[in-house]
């Protein structure tokens, strides 16, 4: 029965852990992209932003990390953010009706950030521990 506690007091201590992560990352990128939007046109909401950056996040997160991290596909990573580029300048096009130049600059400038803060796991497959 102790040993079950564990179990469950982990899982739930797991959970929360992935969940605030998983805010402060949806944040962070958020930021990045809000803060490039601004470069192109000073009267940007950061609910679109928001939007914008869940509606580029999930389609690829869910395949791309499993095949980056769990099975070590190498440059799964890579290819995730390319995705997230393509669908985050369509959706900069969408939420926030910038033209197409514009749009192609925050969606390249986001990625390239991103893509600076995370090589070491975008080039190296696996786990980084």
């Amino acid at each position: 029965m102790h040993l079950a506690g564990f179990i469950l007091l982990g899982t739930v201590v797991g959970l929360l852990q992935g969940l605030i992560g998983g805010v402060i990352f949806l944040l962070g990128i958020s930021l990045i992209e809000h803060f490039f939007l601004l470069f192109v046109d000073e009267d940007v909401e950061f609910e679109k932003t928001m939007k914008s950056v869940v509606y580029a996040l999930f389609p690829p997160a869910i395949p791309f990390f499993w095949a980056g991290v769990v099975v070590n596909v190498p440059l799964a990573s890579l290819l995730m953010l390319i995705c997230f580029g393509l669908i985050t300048y369509y959706g900069i096009r969408v939420f926030h009706e910038k033209s197409k130049d514009r749009a192609a600059f925050v969606s390249l400038a986001t990625s390239l950030v991103l893509l600076i803060l995370f090589r070491r796991w975008i080039f190296i497959p696996g786990l980084p521990w």
